[in-house]
């Protein structure tokens, strides 16, 4: 579980690198954090930019930094489809992944709760087995039937009494 809890980490943490790298590059070329002081807070650096991914995934103030860097951009809207694929892939996919692996952790649970008790139940009819065998060897009858009479004479032996009682 936890190997793939930290490669979910990694992935996102490459997807939020990347991102970072991508916008930085871009907002860069247009020049655009000079003329809006919130451009130089989001994308100003490949960390800020990071953080701002972050932000983005946690759905905190993801509609105020789209609709204000598409504003910066022209209202061209690309940066409003990226934002909500973004938010989209790291909220949908990643924790369907983080969810898939839970559940793959209770199954696991539970098919080896169901082992352990069909050991438990197999122990006990061998022990139920071995009583019954200690019971006709009281009658000195190792294999076969049992009268009625035996029966009821089996059922007065105190031992016969106390191996039924375990």
């Amino acid at each position: 579980t936890l190997k793939v809890l930290t490669w979910m980490l990694g992935l996102f943490l490459i997807f939020v690198y990347a991102g970072g790298v991508m916008l930085v590059k871009i907002l860069t070329q247009e020049d655009l954090r000079a003329h809006h002081e919130d451009m130089h807070k989001w994308w100003g650096s490949v960390p800020r930019a990071m953080l701002t991914h972050y932000v983005l995934a946690s759905t905190e103030q993801w509609v105020d930094i789209a609709e204000r860097t598409n504003e910066a951009l022209g209202n061209s809207g690309w940066i409003l489809l990226y934002c909500v694929g973004f938010i989209f892939f790291t909220n949908v996919v990643l924790m369907n992944l983080m969810m898939g692996v839970v559940i793959e952790n209770v199954l696991d649970f539970a098919k080896q709760e169901a082992a352990g008790r069909a050991e438990r139940e197999k122990a006990e009819r061998k022990h139920a087995l071995r009583s019954l065998r200690s019971i006709f060897s009281v009658l000195g009858q190792a294999v076969g039937h049992v009268t009625h009479s035996e029966f009821r004479e089996l059922m007065s032996n105190p031992q016969v009494n106390q191996q039924l009682k375990l």
